[in-house]
């Protein structure tokens, strides 16, 4: 996934700013951050600043750094509305490939996330499988996709689910002729 550079509908100066507070919260210098991401110190400061987007890859590697889920840099402050409009979700497009997840849920600060993927025709979620911390379950609402999981292949049509267990690398791919839309659970919130 390091093609997929992001391009997020949340704001990327806030992206940047909850990086870098979260980093001072830590305690740890540009430099520190830039070599447990293996990144460079350069990178991570535009990254910070708002010049540069990250791939999801290279998110990942912040997160797993800054010990936090890679939706961290994204959440809304915790609040006690249940209910999650449709106009009001939070969306993360990734620019090069368009890949867009959606959140069910109200923030990060529960025990499970909700995400729903919408994967054009012959869109994927990446070239190579990535695995994350927590179990997840997605269902395919429309269409069809395969999802490959620890190098198994499964088609699933509408209706069906799957489990993936914790740090399983995984992808998904619409291999059908019209948008696939699938709902994912995942707990702990990693994704």
């Amino acid at each position: 996934m390091d093609t997929n550079s992001a391009a997020f509908s949340a704001d990327e100066e806030s992206m940047g700013a909850r990086i870098r507070k979260r980093r001072l919260q830590l305690g740890m210098t540009l430099h520190d951050l830039a070599e447990a991401g293996g990144l460079t110190k350069s990178f991570v400061s535009q990254i910070e600043r708002g010049r540069n987007s990250p791939s999801i890859s290279t998110l990942r590697s912040i997160a797993a750094a800054l010990a936090v889920p890679m939706f961290y840099f994204f959440q809304a402050e915790q609040t006690t509305e249940p209910v999650v409009r449709l106009a009001q979700r939070r969306i993360v497009t990734f620019q090069n490939t368009g890949l867009k997840y959606e959140f069910l849920t109200p923030d990060l600060q529960r025990s499970i996330e909700m995400l729903e993927l919408k994967l054009k025709a012959g869109q994927h979620t990446g070239p190579r499988p990535l695995s994350h911390d927590g179990e997840e379950c997605a269902v395919v609402v429309q269409g069809v996709a395969e999802v490959e999981v620890a190098g198994v292949t499964y088609r699933l049509e509408t209706g069906d689910s799957i489990y993936i267990g914790a740090l399983q690398p995984h992808r998904t791919f619409n291999p059908g002729k019209e948008t696939a839309v699938i709902i994912s659970a995942i707990t702990p919130p990693a994704f």
